[in-house]
């Protein structure tokens, strides 16, 4: 699973025009010099492409792999436009993914099972305190919610050095059911 979810999850950043999003907002950033905080830059970039680009972000941060079963979240592409007036639609695609994932052949008793895949590249202990909000507001509605029942493992790769005292920083909001399924890669 691990060499054909790293070719898709490839395949889909480009889709979604991700590393060419990413040199763009390093060119943005560097036009709007160092006055500006990450929040505003993430909003201005985003809000300075068309609605099509605006949509195409937002489905490269978060997707759903049917072959593999795996709904993949990618941090590299949320940092570039992440920020509380961003996190409703970013939450709203996680949500549809994640829908998706759970719905299908398998009765109520017995629900579709899926992996989650994170994508941690680049992710820092002031990241996690930035995104703060977001991870509470979001993510635990919805991993430890209504979609926990068919999660399998959620597996982590490019996880920092960090990742440690990360745990230690988010385990108050994860429970030990979620723990226990949780791989670094």
């Amino acid at each position: 699973m691990n060499h054909l979810q790293t070719t898709t999850t490839n395949q889909r950043r480009q889709q979604c025009g991700g590393d060419d999003m990413l040199l763009r907002r390093k060119e943005f950033e560097k036009s709007a010099g160092q006055a500006s905080s990450k929040f505003n830059l993430a909003k201005n970039f985003y809000e300075s492409n068309s609605v099509e680009m605006r949509e195409r972000m937002i489905q490269g941060i978060c997707y759903y792999n049917d072959v593999t079963q795996t709904v993949a979240f990618e941090y590299p592409m949320f940092k570039v436009i992440a920020c509380p007036e961003i996190y409703k639609a970013i939450a709203d695609r996680l949500y549809e993914v994640l829908d998706r994932a759970t719905s299908g052949p398998p009765t109520v008793e017995q629900p579709p099972k899926y992996f989650m895949f994170l994508n941690l590249k680049g992710v820092t202990i002031s990241s996690v305190q930035r995104y703060i909000e977001f991870i509470q507001t979001y993510c635990n509605q919805s991993i430890m919610g209504k979609y926990y029942g068919g999660l399998e493992k959620v597996i982590i790769v490019n996880a920092p050095s960090i990742l440690t005292q990360l745990m230690q920083l988010l385990s108050i909001f994860i429970p030990n059911y979620v723990k226990e399924k949780i791989i670094i890669q």
